[in-house]
């Protein structure tokens, strides 16, 4: 993955979208790949958040019987 190339992308999404300032993108168990946040305990507390909302959204999707995320 070109590092450089996404976060690129990512200013670029931010520039064009009002009121988004920071992105994030992680692993579904948490880590995090690419982000635009204060490196440190922001971006720890951040990616924990996400990787709970993704668990979240996968037990979702078995429980309706949706398919796969």
């Amino acid at each position: 993955m070109n590092i450089e190339a996404v976060k690129a992308i990512f200013k670029q999404i931010s520039k064009n979208l009002d009121g988004l300032d920071r992105l994030l993108l992680i692993t579904d168990d948490g880590f995090p790949l690419v982000s635009t946040l204060d490196s440190g305990d922001q971006e720890g507390r951040t990616t924990a958040v996400g990787a709970i909302l993704c668990d979240s959204s996968e037990r979702g999707i078995r429980e309706l019987a949706l398919g796969q995320m």
